[in-house]
Parts: structure tokens; sequence; C-alpha cells
């Protein structure tokens, strides 16, 4: 039996297991109420919207969560003659956390020396200084309007780490590419995000820039100041033009965030462009 979940062209295939025609008709009735139907693994789903997994799981994390302070407390306590459980308890630390750090730092006289807290960078790739590196290389070649896309930017990590001797994963060598997670994380970490750039050929690229655009601006002062007439600005016409191009369609490419337009150079100077010019003023009279 096939039920229409509701949700775009999503469909269920739900065994019925015996239910009789009552029941049956009772799902074909109301195609909506799969939802809050628990399906067994002898059910298949297929191209059903309301299983998909998450890229990010969205949880209360349930390791790391007690302060170092806590825990060096918890193992202050422990030394001054209080049991493991006793002093897990007053400190807020899990047992099993605070029994761990206590026979870690049991030959240690100096507990300021040792860490208190899980070390999460001893399976981080680059370090805070490498990675500014590549922010900032990815920014710059964004910012000059050939921004790297989704696999170049892995392709790129991959050589830096070649390049430096950097342990890498396994799937890094095989590919010759950094993994996809590593760039969403990388991304998220630095404010960056995939835009499709606006094509832009390079003599446009080129000729947009200060010294352009403060002449142009120079000139049209000189210009109204010459003659009164076109300052009310009903002479003044402001002209856009849109066309038939054979530029090609840009990938999308990594940028940072907080950027409003992103261009991307492009090779426009093959086959024929077909230009549509609009032109408008505005008449106060």
């Amino acid at each position: 039996m096939s039920i229409r979940s509701g949700i775009g062209d999503s469909e269920v295939r739900v065994k019925p297991r015996g239910r009789n025609e009552d029941q049956n008709q009772y799902w074909q009735q109301h195609p909506t109420a799969i939802a809050n139907y628990r399906m067994d693994k002898h059910e298949t789903i297929n191209k059903c919207m309301l299983w998909i997994m998450p890229r990010k799981k969205r949880a209360m994390r349930k390791i790391g969560n007690s302060s170092a302070a806590d825990v060096k407390a918890g193992v202050l306590l422990i030394r001054q003659g209080m049991s493991i459980r006793k002093a897990a308890t007053s400190c807020g630390v899990p047992f099993t956390t605070l029994k761990r750090y206590y026979w870690k730092t049991a030959g240690s006289e100096n507990l300021d020396e040792e860490r208190f807290e899980p070390n999460y960078s001893v399976n981080q790739i680059f370090t805070a200084s490498q990675e500014e590196k590549l922010k900032e290389y990815f920014s710059h070649c964004a910012l000059l309007f050939y921004g790297l896309t989704a696999r170049e930017c892995r392709q790129v990590a991959y050589q830096c780490a070649k390049l430096n001797n950097i342990k890498m994963p396994k799937s890094w060598t095989d590919n010759e590419m950094a993994g996809k997670d590593w760039l969403t994380l990388f991304k998220r970490r630095n404010r960056f995000s995939s835009r499709r750039p606006e094509p832009c050929s390079l003599a446009r690229a080129t000729a947009f820039n200060r010294n352009n655009v403060n002449n142009f601006y120079n000139n049209l002062e000189d210009l109204i100041k010459r003659n009164s007439a076109f300052a009310n600005g009903t002479r003044i016409f402001n002209l856009d033009e849109t066309s038939t191009t054979t530029v090609q369609k840009p990938q999308k490419v990594i940028a940072p965030l907080g950027r409003k337009c992103i261009g991307k150079v492009t090779s426009g100077e093959r086959g024929t462009l077909v230009t549509t010019c609009f032109a408008t003023s505005y008449d106060i009279s």
C-alpha cells in the first residue's frame, strides 16, 4: 500500500501487517497522519522528506560539560581525604571523569601545571595560524574575482598539509583533497559561505576601480556647475543593459560572510552578444 504524506512528492510504502480494511482506508483518507505513525524495520520509506538526517545534530553535549575549575577542585578535595564519589557529588563532576583526572595527576605536586579539560586539538589538522592563512588566501581570491570552488578549496587544503608535512587522514591522501566535513567546519569556524558569483568580464572588473569612479563623479559635478538645468535631475538619465551572453555560468565559490556582491572573471569574447539598453529619467514637473 502506498500513502502520500502530503509533503511535496514524497511517498511512503507501509506494510499493512494484518490490518483490516477499515484501518487501511483510514490511512488512505488521512495521508498526513503518517507523520505520527511509528514504523518498524520491515517498512520501507521511499523519498520521504520527514526522515532526512541533518548534517549537524543539535543536541546537548553529554561529555566535556565539566569545567576545569570544578575538576581541579574535586581533585584537591580527594587529596585532602574525601572519597572520590563524595567529591564528585560536591563539585558536580561525573564520578568517572573525576576518577580519571585524579589518577592522571596522582604523581604531580603542582596542579597548576596540569590540564583538567579535554584536549580536542590532538585530532586537529591545521593550527590556528595555518587556518588563518587559508582564510586570508580564500578571501583574497574571492575579492580578486577569482574565488575558489568547494573542490578547489579542498585541494588547496590538501596541498598545504602535504607541503608542510602535516599528519592528515588517509582519505585526504587517497582523494588528494580534504574531506567535505572539514570544509563544512572550516566555513563555520571562519564565517564563510558558498555564494554564486555574478559573471563579470575582465574588462569590466579592471575598469571598476576607485580612480574611474572618482573621475565619473568629478565630471558629473563639473557638468552640473556649467549648466544648472541638469541640477533638477530631469535631464539626467540612468541607463542599464541586459544581454543574451555567451559568458559561462560560474559555480559557487567560497567567500567571506557579509559581502554583498562576489564577482567571477569569465571569458566574454566568444560568440555574439545581443545587448538591450533601458534608459529612464525623473521629471519633477
